[in-house]
């Protein structure tokens, strides 16, 4: 941008002029109502090689992709008009690069719109990192449910506990369930095991070292499960406990299987102490 052209812009576009210098995925151009570009800066310009004068005199639907000549100067026409548009599009000379373009007007200091602006941002590694995040998030839901172990997370200074999908279906809750510390975790405990949880988390509020606490539950349908809770707190830079993360895993198949061999080894003890006392007489 010249000093020429950087006397155009009006006084409020300073600070867009500052953030597309120092944003490395931004690109901006203002164009007049003949939709051709008087001044262009940003990062994302000298990141690739480029330079003002490769935008400078053209019409803005000249600088991207020929495809999108149409909706582009459809949208440019828009911002002149006081309104503004977004457009998602890949590269003109780079097509694996995926672009976010905002059209929006450009007033002048009297609030008159004199000619609009392109902001063009490359949303490319954000777009991936969504996906990598979607991924991961259901790699993570299945390997729950293969493990019946949910997830969960107690902001204490909200009250609120929110949990994962997996262990919403363990509870026998709606997907995405939210409850308050005191009465909502009440309903969902064994009564006879509630005193000794509100006790454990009465101690967390102000002991963030590892736990684990095996305790039952009530399910939606009424149904008692019992569940092994683990978890540990995070603390600020004041050393106070601010939340709680942690698993419950569904152990009450176990729990089942450990009762019945028990059970079963009782009576091998008590036939075997049977024949002895049999051998003995």
């Amino acid at each position: 941008m010249t000093a020429e052209t950087a006397s155009r812009v009006p006084t409020g576009e300073a600070g867009f002029r500052l953030i597309a210098e120092h944003l490395p995925d931004l690109i901006l151009l203002a164009f007049d109502p003949e939709l051709k570009i008087w001044a262009a800066t940003g990062a994302a310009i000298r990141a690739r090689g480029w330079t003002a004068g490769d935008f400078v005199g053209r019409k803005v639907p000249e600088v991207g992709r020929p495809a999108d000549a149409a909706i582009t100067e459809a949208y440019c026409l828009a911002a002149l008009r006081g309104e503004c548009r977004r457009l998602e599009t890949t590269g003109n000379k780079d097509p694996s690069r995926l672009w976010a373009q905002f059209f929006v007007p450009l007033p002048d200091d009297r609030g008159a719109v004199v000619g609009g602006m392109l902001i063009a941002r490359d949303i490319t590694d954000h777009r991936q990192a969504e996906r990598e995040l979607v991924a991961s998030r259901r790699q993570l839901a299945e390997a729950q449910r293969i493990a019946q172990v949910g997830s969960w997370e107690w902001d204490l200074e909200t009250e609120e506990v929110s949990f994962s999908d997996e262990l919403c279906r363990i509870l026998g809750r709606p997907a995405g369930l939210k409850l308050a510390t005191a009465a909502g975790i009440a309903e969902l405990i064994y009564p006879a095991d509630l005193e000794r949880v509100e006790a454990e988390m009465a101690r967390m509020r102000t002991d963030a070292t590892p736990f684990a606490v095996e305790h039952r539950i009530v399910r939606a349908d009424g149904a008692v499960r019992t569940v092994l809770a683990r978890g540990e707190g995070v603390v600020d830079g004041d050393g106070r406990v601010v939340r709680f993360i942690g698993t419950d895993q569904d152990v009450s198949d176990r729990r089942q299987a450990d009762t019945e061999r028990r059970r079963l080894l009782n009576r091998v003890y008590e036939a075997q102490e049977g024949q002895d006392r049999r051998l003995a007489a």
